[in-house]
């Protein structure tokens, strides 16, 4: 699988939710035929993953999960900019922002768990959150 390095700042829709769910333990490989994404399997034991990807950024229960294990806070500032950053006491912290709190918290999760510079599968970059399911 090619893998790309993009800074979380920059992370949106599915490769975003690819790496909510590698900071979660869900680490997914995706199964091609004939250059047509088919399905996705777990990395380490290739059992078939048929419910797709979760979109934590639309989902407030996923995202709640998220802010509660990672201890995040946001909030707004500059208008109708959210900004989200895990709690950290007298330690420098990094804040995430976008004009969705969802993705400002999804992104501040990311770069808890994994850093500001993660790898996602290639084909995942620049494609639009929608839960990639199997077909």
């Amino acid at each position: 699988m090619d893998m790309v390095k993009v800074h979380t700042e920059a992370l949106t829709g599915d490769a975003l939710n690819w790496a909510v769910m590698k900071t979660e333990g869900v680490v997914l490989a995706p199964v091609f035929k004939d250059g047509v994404f088919q399905s996705w399997m777990t990395a380490d034991d290739c059992i078939p993953w048929p419910k797709g990807l979760d979109d934590f950024g639309a989902d407030w229960n996923l995202m709640k999960r998220l802010v509660l294990k990672h201890e995040i806070g946001f909030g707004k500032v500059m208008g109708n900019r959210w900004a989200a950053s895990p709690l950290r006491r007298n330690e420098p912290t990094n804040w995430s922002y976008d004009d969705d709190p969802g993705i400002a918290v999804c992104r501040a999760a990311v770069t808890e768990a994994l850093g500001p510079l993660v790898e996602v599968p290639a084909f995942l970059v620049d494609k639009p959150a929608h839960g990639l399911r199997s077909v």
